[in-house]
C-alpha cells in the first residue's frame, strides 16, 4: 500500500476501532505501511485525560519493528484522541497545545532525541480520524509534513 494521507488515516482508524485491544496488534497496519517507506512507526490511543502521559510513554517505547533487525524506538508516532479526550479537543481550542502537546513533549524530553522525530495527533470523530497537529523535531523525515501540509505544526522539542 502506498503511503498517502488516506492510507495513513485508514490504518489509524482501524487501530482506533480496535482500541480496546491491549496488545500491539492494532498497530501492525501502521507499522507495515511505514516500513514500506523505510520508517519505524507506532501509535497510541488515549480516551481518558488521566492517561496522557502513560500513552505518550507507550508511543515512544523501544520495540521490534517488521523489516528491521534490532529493537528501536519509532521514528513516526501516531496519537489518537478518542472518547473523553476527543470530546475535550472538540470543545476546547486550547486542549491540544495546553495538554496533549505538553504531555508528548515531556515524554520526548525524558527519553532524549533517540528515536521519535514526528508525532501526528488525530481526533476520532464520526467514524473517521481527523489530523489535528503535527509535532516535529528538526531532524524529522519530511514525508509526514508533506502528507499534511495544512495541519498545525509544533516544534516545541
Amino acid at each position: 500500500m502506498l503511503l498517502t494521507g488516506d492510507s495513513l488515516e485508514s490504518v489509524v482508524l482501524q487501530a482506533a476501532l480496535l482500541s480496546n485491544r491491549k496488545d500491539g496488534h492494532k498497530w501492525k497496519g501502521l507499522m507495515h505501511l511505514l516500513w514500506e517507506v523505510g520508517l519505524r512507526g507506532y501509535g497510541a490511543v488515549v480516551d481518558d485525560l488521566h492517561n496522557l502521559g502513560t500513552r505518550a510513554a507507550q508511543l515512544m517505547a523501544e520495540r521490534r519493528f517488521p523489516g528491521f533487525d534490532k529493537r528501536a524506538r519509532p521514528e513516526i508516532g501516531v496519537f489518537v484522541l478518542t472518547g473523553e479526550a476527543a470530546s475535550r479537543d472538540a470543545s476546547d481550542p486550547d486542549f491540544l497545545r495546553g495538554a496533549v502537546v505538553p504531555a508528548l513533549v515531556a515524554e520526548l524530553r525524558r527519553i532524549g532525541q533517540s528515536g521519535l522525530k514526528s508525532v501526528i495527533v488525530f481526533r476520532s470523530e464520526s467514524g473517521r480520524v481527523v489530523p489535528r497537529i503535527l509535532l516535529q523535531s528538526p531532524s524529522a523525515p519530511a514525508i509526514v509534513a508533506k502528507l499534511y501540509p495544512h495541519v498545525s505544526k509544533a516544534t516545541d522539542w
